[in-house]
């Protein structure tokens, strides 16, 4: 197989699936915060992370 790469530029965005573990350790960071509202993007809705939330 023989494969020729041009150069182009390459723009976009990539969004990655929540992991558990940094979601766990994000909601615990949260709940340590002082502020009254913490904010986390693209969490895992796995039981482990919806038990450790409640």
């Amino acid at each position: 197989m023989h494969v020729t790469a041009s150069r182009h530029s390459l723009s976009g965005t990539v969004s990655v699936p929540g992991s558990k573990s940094h979601t766990i350790r994000a909601v615990i960071l949260a709940s340590l915060s002082s502020g009254n509202v913490s904010v986390i993007r693209n969490p895992l809705p796995s039981a482990d992370c919806l038990s450790c939330m409640e």
